[in-house]
């Protein structure tokens, strides 16, 4: 047993992993916990209308915000390597002016659209007015380039710490107003705190974080836009704004189609298949600067094999969990879903899907890792126009079987389409 923890204790990736398994564990629990509250509390329609709201910000963030920490990790990287602080600090300095720049953004078209998005989703007044306030709070979600200096600087447990605080405070928060028997307002009120809250906190770790190293007074530099780094930003932020139907738009397609009530019960699909990402969520975490790492240093086969390694892995464990949940889900489906029994078969569909995505988590980032950010917009604008045409035909056909059908579809494409392009490289880095 002592040899156990000493191995964890002296290996960063196993200590890393273990500290983000347990707090994503911790939240995952605590997220079906408060799902479990909310449904009982307001209802799946209740539920459904707070989604709807949280789906358009998201949608709005997503198409406009910048996710920065990738292109940060993998500059910085090359920095750390040449102990080059002052290119450090110019790229801190240029990644928050464009997340400033990006949050700026979202906010205001959150504004301009919000009345068409409101038509189109037959909001009334009250919808639209609780969406004003969610939107000045989501005003404060910078969260790239924090996200990209704790993980560059092996600081894991603090993004465990602050997530854990923020899903413990809902369940506390949830908790209350059950027995309270708040309406939907107190619950929407809980979920706009939060969001001020974590993303607050995560900034201060951040500067924490940044101080250490000596390296909190980067807005004191000249803020100089480097090509390449804004152009690797550009590319990896366009093909995620492309990349939307599979992820925010497809709540809003489910809300569009099939109502309040289906989208909640998506949403406790993605709550269980959660349990698998709480899995994969840490591990490219992890692996996104140790592949940057093994790079730097001309050893791409090892980046291949922890690749090759962790999609093996992961699959093997969603086969259990999908075996798991045939074998109990009478027993605890019920709290999640009202008429589970309908969506049984949708359900282990979707965790085949959540399995196979996951897995494929070393096979994103070593894309990303090996520079070839730009075949990424083509892929994604060739595939989701092909996934936004076979989700109208199959959710009229099939409804949500048919949007987890198409969902699949779409996963297995990118990913067959990556590892094709690494392959024709012989994985090999471009410059």
């Amino acid at each position: 047993m002592k040899r156990i923890i000493d191995l964890v204790k002296n290996n960063r990736l196993i200590n890393n992993f273990v500290v983000l398994l347990t707090g994503e564990g911790i939240v995952s629990i605590l997220s079906m916990l408060s799902f479990s509250i909310i449904i009982a509390s307001i209802g799946n329609e209740g539920n459904g209308m707070i989604i709807s709201i949280q789906t358009y910000c998201i949608l709005l963030n997503g198409i406009f915000g910048f996710k920065s920490f990738q292109a940060l990790i993998k500059y910085i990287v090359y920095e750390i390597e040449n102990n080059n602080k002052e290119k450090i600090k110019e790229y801190i300095f240029q990644s928050y002016a464009l997340d400033l720049a990006a949050v700026g953004l979202a906010t205001v078209f959150s504004f301009v659209f919000l009345n068409f998005y409101g038509d189109l989703m037959n909001w009334n007044q009250t919808m639209r007015n609780l969406t004003i306030i969610y939107i000045v709070a989501s005003a404060f979600q910078i969260q790239g380039t924090p996200i990209g200096i704790l993980r560059v600087y092996n600081k894991f447990n603090l993004i465990t710490y602050n997530n854990t605080i923020v899903a413990g405070a809902r369940f506390l928060l949830y908790v209350v107003g059950f027995f309270a028997k708040y309406n939907i307002y107190y619950y929407f009120g809980v979920e706009v705190i939060l969001v001020l809250v974590q993303n607050i906190m995560l900034n201060i770790l951040c500067f924490t974080t940044l101080k250490q190293y000596d390296l909190n007074d980067f807005y004191k530099c000249k803020l100089k836009f480097d090509k390449e780094f804004f152009k690797f930003n550009i590319y990896t932020n366009i093909a995620s704004t492309i990349d939307i139907p599979v992820g925010t738009l497809t709540s809003t397609i489910i809300n569009g189609y099939l109502g309040y009530a289906d989208l909640s019960v998506y949403k406790a699909f993605e709550k269980i298949g959660a349990l698998l990402g709480k899995l994969s969520s840490p591990l490219s975490q992890i692996i996104y600067p140790e592949l940057n790492n093994y790079i730097v240093k001309g050893d791409i086969k090892k980046a291949k094999k922890m690749s090759d390694r962790l999609f093996y892995g992961i699959n093997a464990i969603g086969i259990v969990m999908i075996i798991g949940t045939l074998l109990t889900y009478k027993w605890w489906l019920g709290f999640l879903i009202d008429g589970y029994q309908a969506f049984i078969i949708p359900l282990i569909v979707y965790l085949i899907y959540t399995s196979v995505t996951n897995a494929a988590v070393g096979v994103h980032n070593l894309f990303l890792a090996l520079n070839y950010v730009k075949y990424i917009v083509p892929i994604v604008i060739c595939v989701n126009i092909v996934y936004l045409g076979v989700i109208y035909v199959l959710i009229i056909k099939w409804k949500l079987m048919g949007v987890i059908i198409s969902l699949f579809l779409q996963a297995i494409a990118v990913i067959l389409i990556k590892i094709a392009i690494m392959k024709r490289n012989d994985y090999k880095e471009l410059v």
